[in-house]
């Protein structure tokens, strides 16, 4: 089953990629026709340790710029752990690359999307893509690598401007466990799953677990007690989640482990923020990376539907298990965010609370001004949202579609070997999709 499904990466990869050169001359997105969004690989590199150099000074790379008696960062590594507010994160923090312009062309991109460096295998550095006008060199390390990988410090260091700041952000290990089992299974059905990316594999491994659709959270737990472990594709969404996406083996249990690994961690990371008190997380990132108010003002993101789970005492202590990881790194990091308020000063905190607060309502304000304009553009593009994820499904990439690009293109401009390097490393680190219900496959 892994084989096949390792060929399955391997053919989406190959398709992704012909589409991107074929469409390249047609100026169509490429993620309107199939799921997995690709840069424009023709202007890009995949990197290895030989053609990276570390620029001498940070004037080589563009000019500084002062605001308030700090620097901004000019390159950043975000860790995008999963199902966490990440995504609210990520946007604050792109939105203050763009407003300053801090970053060079060398930012590193998604392949396939929304991964790097071969998630779920720990991220490797020559698996990664970084545009480039010069295919056979890249003059500077990246700057900016925002998203979901795994990490490794080595191998990230290893391809990163040495003057990087770290962020990533936790989340109440419960919490971010039943979001998870929401956002990958409980909200689809064998229809909806169609139109999902292959990529990521929904509903896995709930539904390898469930072994069907519709089972309830509270029915679910009591299933992935006994049947969820190592051999599952996509395990780790459902075990310590938080905790593999920041490098720690899942396989070892104990806390001294856990506890070591947060040291670590604590030691390569200038902040690691907590979702349940974000308002106090932006104010200390404010500080660490040299931005406005404006800057970490929130910007309005989708909130799931489900209403949260009480547990019950047999529920919470079967959860616990399945997080105790996340649960001792959760309670680390925690107690180190308020460490880091201590210092900042209590008084001056809930000052800035409040002031911050009263910049989201007038954010908040705007938006509320502008919302029939809003409405009008969400109307007009229904209907394309409708036919873009009709075009996402697999099904619609037929082998008389790709032997026809095969035919027109050929594939010399298609770095074959290390597409299959890519998909062969996820498939090994259990991110290969079994064939299941409403789910395309080859065969």
């Amino acid at each position: 089953m892994k084989k096949t499904a390792t060929k399955f990466l391997i053919y989406v990869a190959i398709i992704s990629i012909l589409l991107t050169s074929m469409l390249v001359m047609h100026n169509i997105q490429i993620s309107k026709i199939i799921g997995v969004k690709l840069p424009n690989i023709g202007k890009s590199v995949f990197l290895s340790k030989s053609r990276v150099k570390t620029s001498t000074t940070e004037e080589a790379q563009t000019e500084a710029i002062v605001k308030n008696d700090c620097v901004p960062s000019r390159s950043l590594v975000y860790v995008k752990t999963h199902k966490t507010g990440s995504s609210t994160l990520r946007a604050i923090l792109a939105r203050h690359k763009r407003r300053y312009e801090l970053s060079n062309q060398t930012q590193v991109m998604t392949f396939p999307a929304p991964f790097f460096g071969g998630y779920p295998g720990r991220f490797l550095q020559n698996l990664t893509v970084v545009p480039s006008s010069n295919m056979s060199k890249i003059d500077v390390p990246p700057d900016y690598l925002l998203g979901h990988f795994r990490f490794d410090e080595d191998e990230v260091r290893s391809l990163m401007n040495p003057n990087a700041k770290y962020i990533t952000i936790l989340r109440n290990p419960l919490k971010a466990f039943e979001s998870s089992f929401y956002y990958y299974y409980g909200k689809h059905t064998e229809k909806s799953v169609k139109n999902l990316q292959a990529v990521t594999c929904h509903p896995e491994p709930y539904l390898q677990v469930a072994k069907k659709y519709e089972v309830s959270y509270p029915d679910y737990l009591a299933m992935a007690e006994n049947s969820l472990n190592e051999s599952i594709a996509w395990y780790f969404r459902s075990r310590n989640y938080q905790s593999f996406d920041l490098g720690l083996d899942p396989t070892i249990n104990g806390k001294d482990y856990v506890l070591s690994m947060a040291k670590k961690l604590d030691a390569v990371f200038d902040l690691v923020l907590i979702t349940d008190h974000l308002l106090e997380s932006l104010i200390l990132m404010k500080e660490v990376l040299c931005m406005s108010w404006e800057d970490i003002v929130p910007p309005t993101r989708n909130k799931g539907t489900y209403e949260s789970h009480t547990y019950s005492v047999k529920e919470k202590q079967i959860a616990s298990r399945l997080n105790n990881q996340d649960l001792v790194l959760y309670e680390y990091f925690n107690a180190t965010l308020w460490k880091k308020i201590d210092s900042y000063g209590r008084k001056r905190m809930e000052d800035d609370v409040n002031t911050l607060k009263e910049y989201i309502k007038q954010a908040n304000t705007r938006k509320d001004d502008n919302k029939k304009k809003r409405n009008r553009r969400s109307t007009q593009t229904i209907n394309k949202n409708e036919q873009d994820a009709n075009k996402r499904h697999y099904a619609t990439a037929t082998d008389a579609l790709i032997s026809s690009i095969l035919k027109k293109r050929g594939h010399n401009s298609v770095n074959i070997n290390k597409i299959r390097e890519i998909a062969i490393h996820m498939s090994k680190n259990s991110g290969w999709c079994p064939p299941s219900p409403g789910r395309f496959t080859l065969d």
